[in-house]
């Protein structure tokens, strides 16, 4: 509807971040609650996970010998 009314793409793309930016916590009897404890424990976990499941492959990896390595491509 922006560009209809003659704003230029760049105009309406700022537009809509600058809403976004200026949103509040609350709205009404709505409140908005991002559970950051929660969202960290599962980034923590999923880093863990990660770890975990590149372990073995980079310890075998790490004991090939360089000729070996070369020799195989």
């Amino acid at each position: 509807m922006l560009r209809a009314l003659g704003f230029r793409r760049a105009l309406v793309q700022q537009s809509f971040l600058m809403e976004s930016s200026v949103v509040d916590k609350t709205f009404g009897t709505v409140v908005f609650h991002v559970p950051m404890i929660e969202i960290s424990l599962i980034l923590v976990g999923a880093y863990l996970a990660t770890l975990v499941t590149t372990y073995l492959p980079a310890r075998s990896a790490s004991r090939v010998a360089p000729a070996e390595a070369l020799r195989y491509e």
